[in-house]
């Protein structure tokens, strides 16, 4: 069950003075400081994030061709994110609609790994006529999704683009 409530991995340093070494720590005696830890974006930008997927139809002698980029992998928050589409439709199939959505995806690994994922973003056309290391604690990533719906019968075609949204470094 969700509660709603924020979840995070938090840090404490708490140090308290005693006569003995077993004595119990008590609010007179110790001091707590809480500790948080704050990532900010590379210097740099890296590679610019794209795809491309195809499907091939039962009865269709050509494919549905389906291209996606990003304009750059790495976006500060509220800066706008630019998706550009190709799709070479060469079957005998219509694409019906076109949706693009931004996903979060968190990983939450502590004493098991769970994943959640939610829509944070999402645009929808229709169409008339033709790094790992061992980590503890949540890691959020950021994809872009581009899906082609082509009916009950045609299935889908789906793109997704993985991109980086960090703050930027503070100017010292």
């Amino acid at each position: 069950g969700d509660t709603g409530k924020p979840c995070g991995v938090d840090y404490e340093l708490k140090a308290f003075v005693a006569e003995a070494q077993d004595d119990k720590p008590h609010k007179r005696n110790s001091v707590r400081l809480a500790i948080r830890k704050i990532m900010y974006a590379p210097c740099k930008q890296g590679e610019q994030p794209s795809v491309e997927v195809s499907k091939e139809f039962m009865m269709s002698p050509n494919k549905l061709h389906l291209e996606a980029s990003l304009d750059k992998e790495l976006y500060h928050h509220g800066e706008s994110i630019a998706v550009n589409v190709h799709i070479a439709n060469n079957s005998n199939r219509t694409v019906k609609k076109i949706k693009v959505s931004v996903r979060q995806f968190a990983d939450i690994c502590l004493f098991s790994t769970a994943q959640y994922k939610c829509t944070v973003a999402e645009a929808e056309s229709e169409v008339a006529d033709p790094s790992q290391r061992e980590n503890l604690g949540i890691i959020v990533q950021y994809k872009v999704k581009v899906k082609l719906c082509l009916g009950a019968l045609g299935g889908d075609l789906v793109a997704e683009l993985p991109f980086i949204l960090m703050h930027p470094k503070p100017e010292e």
